[in-house]
């Protein structure tokens, strides 16, 4: 029988977390502060993250990913408008 409890480790936020808890108990001979842990959580998680996408794209493409914005994600102008609104 297949356990979802030894499954969660291998998802990469719940890896990071895991350090981070483990990096704070240590780092204060004790349980850990939940907001630095929190924290530092994440720190790990986005530089986990960044070399997880760095690995995927192809070497030497010159391109740097973006993230396209979807409907409703429209930037406002510096007059408090959409670009959406002014071209529509």
């Amino acid at each position: 029988m297949s356990s979802d409890h030894d499954e969660i480790l291998d998802g990469l936020f719940h890896g990071c977390a895991l350090s981070a808890f483990l990096e704070q108990a240590r780092a204060q001979q004790g349980w850990p502060d939940m907001e630095a842990t929190r924290m530092r959580a994440y720190q790990l998680y986005e530089a986990a993250l960044a070399e997880k996408n760095r690995r995927k794209q192809p070497a030497g493409d010159g391109c740097t990913a973006q993230r396209e914005a979807g409907p409703g994600c429209e930037a406002p102008e510096a007059d408090g408008g959409s670009v959406s609104a002014a071209l529509g």
